[in-house]
């Protein structure tokens, strides 16, 4: 895993949160990418800048809390054969099944509904960032010519559509940023904003696979360096 070689990149920021994708556990397995992760977090050279969001709060301050976690998506039964065909997750990630995927998403979402719960207990007027890496809808965070692949359960969820709004304390959450599938947007759901600024594979250079020029035309087309959000 060539974290080291993005280490020196925290040196240009105050803080850095990093949320666990499915490429950062290529060629190993998740168990071992995790104890990679928290030994990435506590390197001296960083200076406690970097946070990683693997089921994790931060408070920025008294008034802006960031939670995040990777929010592996759910694959339905029906689906789970073209994904397996498709989704290089299943081949590349050590030991990863259809099960451990979709397991790991009831967990992600069991957390994440309990925590913004919580938090909301402590300081309604608290405003919430919420970062995963999966996407928590599939309506807007797709290129929508692609929204009807047989394979896009492993790229997002329906949360946004079918149980957030009735999760307690959801009103605080101010922001929803992801990545993962491509396609960068911002747009306004139950009082929330989402939105993306992925760069993923940079289609304009050299790095981009064949697949992903072809699936993901505007990978890197798209993204903003200087992007913020505020709140």
């Amino acid at each position: 895993m060539p974290w080291d070689k993005d280490a020196s990149q925290c040196a240009q920021f105050d803080r850095v949160f990093l949320v666990l994708g499915n490429h950062e556990f290529y060629g190993i397995s998740r168990e071992d990418g995790l104890k990679a992760a928290n030994a990435l977090e506590v390197e001296p050279q960083l200076l406690g800048k970097l946070s990683v969001l693997n089921q994790s709060r931060v408070d920025i301050n008294r008034r802006v809390t960031i939670i995040g976690c990777t929010l592996w998506s759910y694959i339905p039964k029906e689906y789970q054969l073209w994904v397996r065909m498709k989704v290089a997750d299943l081949s590349r990630i050590n030991d990863w099944t259809v099960e451990n995927h979709n397991t790991e998403h009831l967990q992600d979402v069991q957390w994440l509904q309990q925590e913004i719960h919580n938090i909301s207990l402590e300081e309604d007027r608290r405003d919430l960032i919420i970062v995963t890496h999966h996407a928590p809808s599939a309506t807007k965070t797709v290129d929508p010519k692609h929204k009807s692949n047989p394979w896009g359960s492993a790229f997002c969820s329906d949360l946004l559509e079918s149980q957030v709004k009735s999760w307690r304390g959801s009103k605080i959450i101010h922001h929803w940023i992801f990545g993962h599938t491509h396609w960068n947007t911002k747009f306004r759901q139950h009082g929330m904003i989402i939105s993306s600024n992925q760069l993923g594979y940079d289609s304009r250079g050299s790095r981009a696979p064949r697949f992903f020029n072809y699936w993901f035309p505007q990978s890197g087309q798209d993204f903003v360096i200087t992007k913020t959000a505020k709140v």
